[in-house]
């Protein structure tokens, strides 16, 4: 059985391992991981999320919304004489901060809460849709008939990252993990859990 799925020796982690490893976009083999729906000898051996890079965009919307008041207010203040209310600034700011911290939270949430999860016997793809609601999508690794990749783009190339496509037998839907860190070696993993996949049914069936 290739090392990606056992450990020879298991290496200690240190506590800052164990406290990083949940925000991070690329954990293998990830200690102590379990998931719903997790059989007993089922062993995670990919969790990913999109490549931290992503969040960029609704990390610089949520700094500019932060630093937004303490410039409107004075230019404000400089075209119109007539100077607001402090009750309404008061008000409008609170408002603007309470908006501020849940759009935030929410880019948080749907980088955090998306999540593929590759495992001995399968690939869990977790789609977080709001608080209330997500979908959860699997197929069998024996499923999977091709597995491919593509990293299209300056801003990919240099930092890595691009999406994995996976192609289900029958009529079962494709996956894809989109912009996930260092996709060939995503797929490559997936390509060793099919090999074994396929020696361990010919096994079987040379019984």
């Amino acid at each position: 059985m290739p090392d990606v799925f056992v450990e020879k020796t298991p290496t200690k982690q240190s506590f800052w391992q164990r406290l990083k490893q949940p925000l991070l976009a690329y954990v293998a083999n990830p200690a102590g991981m379990h998931f719903e729906s997790q059989e007993p000898e089922e062993e995670v051996v990919l969790l990913l999320r999109r490549h931290i890079i992503t969040n960029v965009p609704w990390l610089t919307a949520g700094f500019l919304m932060f630093i937004a008041p303490p410039i409107i207010f004075p230019l404000l203040s400089f075209f119109n004489p007539l100077h607001l209310p402090f009750r309404f600034q008061f008000i409008f700011t609170l408002f603007w901060y309470v908006l501020t911290f849940g759009t935030t939270l929410m880019g948080f949430l749907n980088w955090y809460f998306n999540v593929y999860i590759v495992t001995n016997e399968r690939i869990v793809d977790v789609d977080f849709i709001n608080l209330l609601y997500r979908q959860i999508a699997s197929t069998r690794i024996v499923r999977i008939q091709d597995v491919t990749y593509k990293v299209g783009g300056l801003v990919r190339a240099i930092f890595d990252y691009g999406d994995v496509y996976i192609q289900t037998a029958g009529t079962e839907e494709n996956f894809e993990f989109e912009a996930v860190p260092h996709p060939e070696m995503v797929a490559k993993k997936l390509l060793n859990l099919m090999e074994r996949e396929e020696k361990e049914q010919e096994k079987v069936e040379s019984v």
